[in-house]
């Protein structure tokens, strides 16, 4: 796979990578360092600290217990990869076809966001004004300034105008307000929208809300948005005949799908309008399996070639018998 296509999400069930020796050490000693770092330090961070101590004390200790979490690390290594094996043989990856399809899609770039170049350009406010007037004299008066440094001595001089000076530059940046407002009234004017056919009608839920907006807005002038709509929520729920409402909606669905006909014999290949919800395809994100990982050290082959003992009342018991059979002959 490409180095530069983005990685697939491993599958769920799939088996997962054993820890090193460093970290099944960290894992057994972290309570302990934890405990160290707040008597020490009760007042600072564990999480930042608490790496940086056990990575120094790991490099401090010893060979004969890095050797012992190196065979734990190398067992769980090897039991890991008979597990991976057999993955492996029931999850084929050349067979999965959604694997297939989420990389090909990982590597498609993004499209960046299109800027019309023709666009109109928005208004200046008052202190963007004042820092294009001003730009140059602080460049002429300091040669060779960076672009940072020109941007804090406009932000202090800003600071420092006074109240009948910042309203020469308030008064520019309205008169540009109003001048681009015009030109886009003028320019909503002429631009032509496309015709989607008729809207949909409101349910029986929303002709009951636009019934009840006002009168729940009359009792309560100070109420919000979300409020009134929590009010007509606990309304529709308490309100036993809905019957009216559910006419009025079933009387604007049959006029919509009358004016739906009509527009679609003018219209018979024009654009309809979006669905309000679409059901996404959900597509699984599966992670290819890695290559197996070579052995690291000479110390974990020779561990896991030592044979495992099952009786050890018996491991001497024939070395025994062969020195008596030694003795027995001297005698």
């Amino acid at each position: 796979m490409d180095s530069k296509q983005k990685k697939l999400a491993k599958h769920p069930d799939a088996p997962k990578k054993p820890m090193t020796s460093y970290f099944l050490w960290a894992q057994d000693t972290r309570l302990y360092y934890c405990a160290k770092l707040k008597a020490e330090f009760p007042d600072a961070p564990i999480m930042g600290q608490l790496g940086v101590m056990q990575g120094t004390e790991w490099r401090k200790l010893d060979d004969e217990t890095k050797h012992k979490y190196a065979a734990k690390a190398e067992i769980l290594l090897v039991n890991y990869l008979e597990q991976k094996r057999i993955w492996e043989i029931s999850h084929p990856p050349e067979l999965n076809q959604i694997q297939q399809a989420v990389l090909s899609n990982s590597a498609q770039k993004k499209k960046k966001f299109f800027k019309d170049p023709n666009a109109l350009k928005r208004p200046l406010s008052a202190y963007l004004c004042f820092t294009s007037s001003c730009r140059e004299q602080i460049k002429a008066d300091n040669v060779n300034i960076p672009v940072t440094d020109i941007m804090k001595k406009q932000g202090e001089a800003w600071k420092l105008l006074s109240e009948a000076e910042r309203q020469k530059y308030e008064v520019q940046a309205a008169l540009l307000k109003a001048e681009y407002d015009a030109k886009m009234v003028e320019i909503k004017k002429n631009e032509i929208k496309e015709d989607l056919g008729p809207k949909r009608p409101p349910s029986s839920y929303l002709c009951f809300t636009i019934a009840t907006r006002d009168q729940i807005k009359a009792a309560n002038p100070d109420i919000v948005v979300t409020d009134i709509m929590k009010k007509q929520g606990e309304m529709w729920k308490t309100l036993e005949n809905k019957s009216f409402y559910e006419e009025q909606a079933k009387a604007l669905k049959d006029k919509y799908d009358v004016e739906l006909a009509a527009w679609k014999v003018l219209n018979p290949n024009g654009p309809t309008r979006k669905p309000k919800y679409v059901e996404p395809v959900i597509i699984k994100k599966i992670r290819q399996p890695a290559a197996p990982r070579p052995k690291k050290t000479k110390l974990a082959q020779v561990v896991m070639q030592v044979p495992q003992i099952h009786d050890m009342d018996n491991l001497y018991g024939e070395e025994d018998e062969d020195d008596d059979d030694e003795e027995d002959e001297d005698n």
